[in-house]
């Protein structure tokens, strides 16, 4: 077995949400949640056909179960049938996302060999 240490090689932390806790992400007048997020990212979930394009910009408001809220810029990455992968230009800040982090560990312990609850992300 090798010793040497792993390098992380996602730039950003990433941060998984069980159901119950996602955050909501308003783009005009269509709310979505957010499944995954981190300073420059976000998986967002689409439940129908939505009016967002791969590589349209867009601007909105993501609001946490905490009722705290940042402004988001970004671009759509790519989409699927349930699914949009969005870069954030103006994202989460680390604030939050430590914020986040702690307040989803201490609620949604980390369940031994599980992978989910945090990640790194480019």
């Amino acid at each position: 077995m090798d010793d040497t240490p792993r390098v992380q090689q996602r730039e950003f932390y990433r941060l998984w949400y069980p159901v119950a806790e996602r955050p909501s992400l308003r783009i005009d007048d269509q709310e979505f949640d957010v499944s995954e997020v981190s300073e420059a990212g976000a998986r967002i979930v689409i439940a129908s056909q939505v009016e967002l394009a791969d590589a349209e910009a867009f601007t909105g408001t993501v609001t946490f179960r905490t009722g705290e809220k940042d402004c988001v810029k970004g671009t759509i990455l790519r989409s699927s049938e349930n699914e949009i992968v969005a870069n954030l230009t103006t994202g989460i800040s680390l604030k939050r996302m430590m914020a986040e982090q702690i307040r989803i560990r201490q609620k949604y312990p980390p369940v031994a060999g599980e992978s989910k609850g945090g990640e790194a992300t480019s």
